[in-house]
C-alpha cells in the first residue's frame, strides 16, 4: 500500500473539506443561524447575571428578556452550562451585542485551534521557533476540515477550549510539571466538568501534587464564579440543574453517551424525547433504567482505568482517559469529539512506528470514519426506517435496534480505546521494553 500517495490524497480531501467547512462556519454567524448556537445559553445566562438575575431560570424566559430579537424558539429548560463558563462569557456579554459576541467567540476558538496545532508541532516536529509557522498554519486549516471541529465551532461550544487545556495538561504531566498539569486539568473540570477520569487516575498513581493543584484550581474557579452569579445560583446548578437537564436528554437521539444505555433498554423514548425520533424499550422496566446505566458506566470506568493502569505512566494512558471522559459524560454530542485529537495523534504515531499494519490501520480508518460522520447522517438513516406517529413525543417512531444506531460513536470510541492499548502493548513487545521508555515517564 502506497502510504505516501494516501497521505497526499488525504491532504487534498482535507483541504477541500476545510474550505467547505469554513463557508459553513461563516454562515453560522448570519441570521437566523447565529441564534441556533449553543453559545446563546452562555450569553443570555451571562446577561442575566450581569443584571443581578438568576441565570438558571428557563432559557425561553431569559431569551425573551435578553435576546428578544432571536427568531429561534429554544428548549424551555434551564441552561446546562457551568457557572464558570457563564462567568467567562460575561465580559463579551457586557460590551457586545449577541452577534458581535458570537463572532468574537468564533475568533477565539480559531485562535485556540492554532494554539493546539502549535503545541502539537512543538512537541512532535523537527522544526523549532519561527519555522513552526508553516506546519502550524497547515494543521490549523486542516483541523477545520474535520466534521466534529466544524460542528463545535458552528455551535459556539467549549470543546476547543477543553482541548487546549488538556493538551497543556498532557504535556505538563509527561514532563514532570505536576503543578501546571494540575492547574490545566482543574480549569477543564471547572469549565465543563471534563477530565474526572484523569483526576481519578492521578489519585491512583499517587500524583498528589497534580491532584492537589487540580482540586484547588477547580474549587477556586467555582468560588470566583459564585461571586459573580451568586451562591444560590451556584448551589442550584450543582444540586438540581445538572441532573434535571441530564434527565431531559437521557435517551435523546443525538446523545451517544453510555449513560443513555439503561434508559434506551428499559424505558425507551416514546413519551419524552422530542429530538430526532422516539423508540420503544427492549424491556419495559423503567425502574431498572437508572441502576443499569450506573452499572454500565461503573464497569466501563473500571475497565478503562485498568487499561490505563497497565500502561503505567505512558502518555498513551492519558489518551485512554480522554476516550473515557467522552464515554462517561451523561450527555455527549458530536461536537465533543474533537477531544479525541489527543489520543488519535498517539494512535497515528504508533501505527507509523509499526509501519502501518494492515488490519489495525483499516480498523482505525473505519472507527475514525464513524466518529467523523455528521450526526444528521445517522439520524437521517434512523428516520428512514421509521414512520410518522403523532402519538409519540418526537413524531417519528422507530424500532429499538434502529434506535441503538445512535450509540455508534460510543462503540467507535470504545474500539479506538482498545486499539490504542493494543498498539502500545505491541510496540513495547516489539522493542523488548518491559517498562515505558524514559522519555514517556514524568520526572515527578
Amino acid at each position: 500500500m502506497n502510504y505516501q500517495r494516501i497521505k497526499w490524497i488525504a491532504l487534498a480531501v482535507g483541504t477541500l473539506l476545510a474550505f467547505t467547512n469554513l463557508r459553513t462556519i461563516r454562515q453560522s454567524l448570519d441570521v437566523p443561524y447565529a441564534y441556533f448556537k449553543d453559545f446563546t445559553y452562555d450569553y443570555i445566562s451571562a446577561k442575566a447575571s450581569l443584571n443581578g438575575e438568576d441565570p438558571y431560570v428557563d432559557a425561553q424566559t431569559l431569551t425573551r428578556r435578553h435576546l428578544a430579537e432571536s427568531p429561534v424558539t429554544i428548549p424551555d429548560h434551564p441552561s446546562s452550562h457551568t457557572p464558570v463558563s457563564i462567568s467567562l462569557v460575561a465580559p463579551l456579554a457586557a460590551i457586545l451585542t449577541y452577534r458581535q459576541a458570537a463572532i468574537a467567540w468564533c475568533l477565539i476558538e480559531l485562535l485556540l485551534i492554532a494554539c493546539c496545532a502549535f503545541l502539537f508541532w512543538q512537541e512532535n516536529g523537527e522544526r523549532k521557533g519561527w519555522r513552526l509557522w508553516m506546519p502550524v498554519a497547515v494543521t490549523s486549516f486542516l483541523f477545520l476540515g474535520w466534521g466534529p471541529v466544524k460542528d463545535e465551532i458552528g455551535n459556539g461550544q467549549w470543546t476547543i477550549v477543553l482541548l487546549a487545556l488538556l493538551m497543556v495538561c498532557q504535556r505538563a504531566l509527561r514532563t514532570g510539571r505536576s503543578a501546571l498539569g494540575g492547574v490545566a486539568l482543574g480549569a477543564a473540570m471547572a469549565v465543563k466538568l471534563s477530565g474526572a477520569p484523569i483526576l481519578i487516575f492521578l489519585t491512583m498513581r499517587k500524583r498528589w501534587r497534580a491532584v492537589g493543584w487540580a482540586t484547588f484550581t477547580a474549587a477556586l474557579c467555582n468560588l470566583l464564579a459564585a461571586g459573580f452569579i451568586g451562591w444560590p445560583a451556584m448551589m442550584q446548578y450543582y444540586l438540581r440543574i445538572g441532573a434535571e437537564v441530564t434527565h431531559i436528554y437521557r435517551a435523546a437521539g443525538h446523545n451517544y453517551a453510555l449513560w443513555t444505555l439503561g434508559w434506551r433498554v428499559f424505558e425507551g423514548s416514546l413519551a419524552h424525547s422530542v429530538i430526532g425520533f422516539s423508540a420503544p424499550p427492549l424491556f419495559n422496566a423503567p425502574q431498572l433504567a437508572r441502576p443499569a446505566s450506573i452499572a454500565v458506566c461503573g464497569l466501563v470506568l473500571l475497565v478503562g482505568l485498568w487499561l490505563a493502569r497497565q500502561l503505567d505512566d505512558r502518555e498513551e494512558a492519558y489518551g485512554i482517559l480522554i476516550h473515557l471522559t467522552l464515554l462517561l459524560n451523561p450527555v455527549s454530542w458530536t461536537y465533543h469529539i474533537p477531544l479525541t485529537i489527543i489520543p488519535l495523534s498517539m494512535t497515528y504515531a504508533l501505527l507509523k512506528r509499526q509501519s502501518f499494519p494492515r488490519k489495525e490501520t483499516i480498523f482505525c480508518i473505519l472507527l475514525l470514519t464513524i466518529i467523523s460522520l455528521p450526526f444528521s447522517a445517522i439520524l437521517a438513516m434512523q428516520q428512514s426506517f421509521g414512520a410518522a406517529d403523532s402519538g409519540v413525543a418526537a413524531g417519528v417512531r422507530i424500532s429499538f435496534p434502529v434506535g441503538m444506531l445512535s450509540l455508534a460513536p460510543a462503540a467507535s470510541l470504545a474500539g479506538l480505546t482498545v486499539l490504542l492499548y493494543h498498539l502500545t502493548q505491541r510496540q513495547d513487545r516489539s522493542s523488548g521494553a518491559q517498562t515505558a521508555p524514559p522519555e514517556h515517564r514524568p520526572a515527578g
